[in-house]
């Protein structure tokens, strides 16, 4: 591809741009998600999202512990940059685990750090929920919500799946982990990005004819704890049923990676907690929302 094709994702986003509607904000995702946050308020706290947050790491911490990430991790060896490093990792470093994982979690840990985004009434987006008084009378301060205890780190991963046909599958006496049941896709404001999952996830179980309440296993991309759970409260779901090994705010959310990662891990929980049906989804920069409903091969 030339430069002018490698620069149109940029010109997509960017103000003035003939792609981008000039009624929908463009913001950085932290302040889509406390945008979202301050949207639902009163539905939810910061004390739901940091909650959440303790959930993930905490679960991701059992299932590392029980074995379950071995069945979808390819170790690498590290490079080792350091004296500290080398003490810390030794020379010959494996890395064979989501380093992400805060091991003993506990919600104490999670309230006082520091704000990574900024209130509506602060500049944070166009046209706030709360002027500044009403922001302090909801919530106690004058700070933003969203912080690193209740969204994912900034990691780096890549993640890999096979696709074929069951024709050719046969072919090469393959067994599946799973079979797509459907896909479902949504455009929402970008300036409120995390709400991609709940059209997404709608027009996937209309398309598969199936509802909520058929889905055994979710994985609502955690992004953000905003976006999973006010995912799950649109759906009224359990929270046995979503993220059960954890989620991005533990392990992370790279980039062009998560999609196949929360996929292939579903896929994996239906075979090991002998369910149906599971449903991923992931909220998209640029205002979009993903779901692919899958079912337990085998």
């Amino acid at each position: 591809m030339g430069n002018k094709n490698l620069s149109f994702p940029m010109a997509l986003f960017s103000p003035g741009s003939k792609w981008t509607n000039p009624n929908f904000e463009m913001l950085g995702m932290l302040q889509t998600a406390q945008k979202l946050f301050e949207e639902e308020y009163p539905k939810f706290t910061k004390e739901d999202m940091d909650k959440f947050g303790v959930r993930s790491h905490n679960l991701a911490e059992k299932a590392l512990d029980d074995g379950f990430f071995k069945g979808e991790i390819v170790p690498i060896k590290a490079h080792i940059e350091s004296k500290d490093q080398e003490e810390a990792l030794g020379t010959e470093a494996i890395i064979d685990q989501d380093l992400s994982i805060r091991r003993g979690a506990k919600l104490e840990d999670m309230v006082g750090l520091r704000a990574a985004s900024q209130p509506g009434w602060a500049g944070g987006y166009r046209n706030p929920v709360f002027t500044k008084e009403k922001y302090i009378e909801a919530f106690g301060t004058d700070q933003g919500l969203i912080t690193p205890g209740n969204s994912s780190p900034l990691n780096a991963g890549a993640a890999t799946v096979l696709l074929m046909s069951e024709k050719k599958m046969k072919e090469k006496g393959l067994e599946p982990l799973a079979r797509i049941v459907d896909i479902g896709w949504a455009a929402v404001d970008p300036s409120v990005m995390g709400r991609g999952p709940v059209p997404a996830s709608k027009d996937a179980l209309k398309n598969a004819g199936l509802k909520a309440d058929d889905i055994d296993f979710w994985e609502i991309n955690e992004a953000f704890a905003i976006v999973a759970i006010n995912a799950m409260k649109e759906f009224g779901l359990d929270r046995n049923r979503v993220n059960a090994k954890g989620g991005a705010v533990a392990i992370g959310h790279p980039l062009g990676a998560t999609g196949t990662r929360i996929t292939g891990t579903l896929a994996r929980i239906l075979q090991w907690e002998d369910g149906q049906y599971g449903l991923a989804t992931a909220c998209i920069g640029g205002g979009q929302g993903i779901a692919t409903i899958i079912e337990k091969g085998g």
